[in-house]
């Protein structure tokens, strides 16, 4: 899962992990999920959709699928 997250080239050393043990693992992850917001809302600006319903919405159309709006 945390392969998935690593974006843009962002590698990240085994050694890191083992410097400063669980603060080095907490700051490493704080990047990681700020990273994944700023790519989805590059993503969401692409789409010009503001929510994730919206993008879910999108993903079942591209299906062939056209559910009704509540």
């Amino acid at each position: 899962m945390v392969t998935a997250l690593l974006i843009d080239g962002a590698i990240l050393q085994p050694q890191m992990y083992a410097v400063n043990g669980s603060l080095q693992c907490i700051k490493v992850l704080m990047q990681l999920v700020s990273a994944v917001k700023v790519h989805r809302r590059h993503l969401y600006a692409k789409l010009d959709i503001a929510s994730q319903q919206e993008l879910f919405s999108l993903f079942i159309q591209s299906l062939g699928h056209n559910p009704q709006p509540p």
